[in-house]
């Protein structure tokens, strides 16, 4: 796909914002019906169609719509080839997003783009809008479900071509080919898996343009036995003690007892072993063995006085944006499907003992998680890396315009989450789930992490909301093998969050990051959550 950017007065589309008294002299365009005066302005939008690189010779006009604070509706637009401008009259002061499309004479988009600007009342905007040229008409897309890394059906899949009906996906041995044929390559697949009672519900709205394969992993059923894994710890100190990871399980050693136990599903697994400081706290040996078989009870002494053991690489990662309300860590993934805690949360600096890239093998890769739960909602960033360094991260910037309504209530509850355009979005995930509700008449997290209850997730790409910015979820009730008893409950309060999603990488990149390492990943959701009773 070729992107170029759209400059401002360099040819193609232009926008500009500002007050109503500033544009007085532009004739023609449409009013939003918001009254004009203080805290009101216009977009004025040109084109260049006669001089520019941008926009493709077959385009016929240029279809723009304007989302953002103030407006509960986008606002359209259309120039129609040889005009070069016009105006939308009275938009509310405050951030908008732009997004342009052209078409050629069969109403196929060709090039697309967007941009973000701010009317400030008094000021003069202007956008920078990155254009990608787009092949009309659709294509295949690829869908892949996976249980436990192998390929296998879901419960359910169920395909929307463009805007049409919902359709059920005909695959095999997990793997579903789903023919577009929108003219813009959008296309929504749903998925259900089931396991110990837990059914996930994940929808997935994109274009072809943004991705035409991934694949969804399934969770396993929880394991049926477990083994045991136990040893002696040498190489502790007066006051050192040590943690030891396998697979899923985690044992501790202390000096008093030099020795630890943890238990974990059978399996072949890294172990890997941290030596904390008694006199400073911090980490300053690792042990790492690889391919460790673990499918029966197993004995695995640990010697960090041993060659076998190292000293990791300190490292300091700062944390811009926060209110004080920070948590997180720094993990190390290995290889062998082992997860180990190298660094934690001290304010707004994460310190953490990286393993060195020599002692890296395979799929090894680090990941920092720091979250935000201020006033302002939900922020967080994630950074996958493989080499350990000193960096710098942001927090996004808070997310507080979404709001979830009730749509219906029958065959199951399906609500519907709107919210203002987001700066920089890449795409929107939206959360639902039943309340699980403890003896204190909280929120229970341990019946969730038992794996009851539904849980809906829904993934919306910037490209297929286009300027539309709320999503109802849809009705599968019509569909040979959708269980109703898969939708969310009605009479019972639902818990929802809704997050806006941007990175550093492209949205292909973002998804295949679930299944594979993308080092350097940065991954920034800022959300707002609440519970609502249909």
């Amino acid at each position: 796909m070729n992107r170029q950017h759209l400059l401002l007065l360099v040819g193609g589309l232009v926008v500009v914002a500002g007050l109503l008294a500033a544009v007085t002299s532009c004739g023609g365009g449409s009013d939003t019906g918001i009254v004009g005066g203080r805290g009101a302005g216009d977009l004025v939008i040109a084109v260049n169609w006669g001089n520019s690189r941008y926009i493709p010779p077959d385009a016929v006009r240029i279809d723009v719509a304007v989302s953002g604070e103030g407006l509960r509706e986008p606002v359209t637009a259309t120039i129609q080839r040889p005009e070069s401008q016009t105006v939308i009259r009275n938009l509310p002061v405050g951030f908008k997003m732009v997004f342009g499309e052209a078409k050629n004479s069969q109403g196929q988009t060709v090039a697309r783009g967007s941009g973000n600007t701010r009317i400030d009342e008094g000021q003069r905007a202007s956008v920078d809008i990155v254009m990608a040229e787009v092949t009309p008409g659709g294509g295949t897309v690829l869908v892949h479900t996976t249980r436990d890394g192998v390929p296998a059906s879901a419960d359910f899949v169920a395909f929307q071509d463009g805007n049409g009906a919902w359709q059920v996906a005909q695959g095999t041995g997990g793997h579903y080919t789903l023919n577009v044929t929108d003219n813009d390559g959008r296309y929504g697949v749903a998925v259900v898996c089931v396991s110990d009672g837990r059914v996930d519900v994940r929808i997935y709205h994109a274009t072809r343009n943004e991705v035409n394969e991934f694949t969804v992993e399934c969770e396993s059923p929880p394991p049926q036995n477990f083994v045991t894994v136990s040893g002696t710890v040498s190489g502790l100190g007066a006051n050192d003690y040590a943690n030891v990871y396998l697979g899923q399980g985690l044992g501790f050693a202390y000096p008093g007892t030099g020795s630890y136990s943890l238990q974990t599903a059978p399996g072949t697994y890294d172990l890997i072993a941290t030596r904390y400081s008694g006199q400073t706290g911090s980490l300053d040996r690792v042990l790492i063995r690889r391919n460790v078989n673990a499918t029966a009870n197993t004995t695995q002494d640990i010697d960090f006085g041993s060659g076998e053991a190292f000293a990791p690489e300190l490292h300091t990662v700062t944390v811009l944006g926060g209110t004080g309300e920070l948590g997180g860590n720094v993990s190390f993934r290995s290889d062998g499907k082992t997860v180990a805690s190298v660094g934690i949360t001290f304010g707004e600096t994460v310190r953490f003992a990286g393993i060195p890239t020599n002692r890296q093998v395979g799929n090894d890769y680090h990941v920092l998680s720091v979250s935000d739960l201020g006033a302002g909602g939900l922020r967080s960033v994630m950074r996958y890396f493989k080499a350990p360094t000193d960096f710098t991260v942001s927090l996004p910037d808070a997310f507080t315009s979404p709001q979830v309504t009730t749509a219906a209530t029958t065959p199951y509850v399906r609500l519907t989450a709107s919210w203002n355009a987001y700066p920089d979005a890449q795409a929107y995930n939206l959360v639902f789930q039943p309340a699980m509700v403890g003896p204190e008449g909280r929120a229970s997290k341990r019946s969730r992490q038992q794996g009851a209850g539904v849980l809906w997730y829904v993934g919306l790409s910037k490209d297929w909301l286009g300027a539309n910015s709320s999503y109802t979820l849809p009705d599968f009730s019509g569909l040979n093998g959708w269980n109703n008893a898969w939708g969310l409950p009605a009479g019972r309060g639902i818990e929802w969050q809704v997050f806006a999603v941007s990175s550093n990488r492209s949205l292909a990149e973002l998804i295949a990051s679930q299944s594979q390492l993308v080092d350097g990943l940065e991954i920034r959701q800022a959300g707002k959550s609440g519970t609502i009773t249909p």
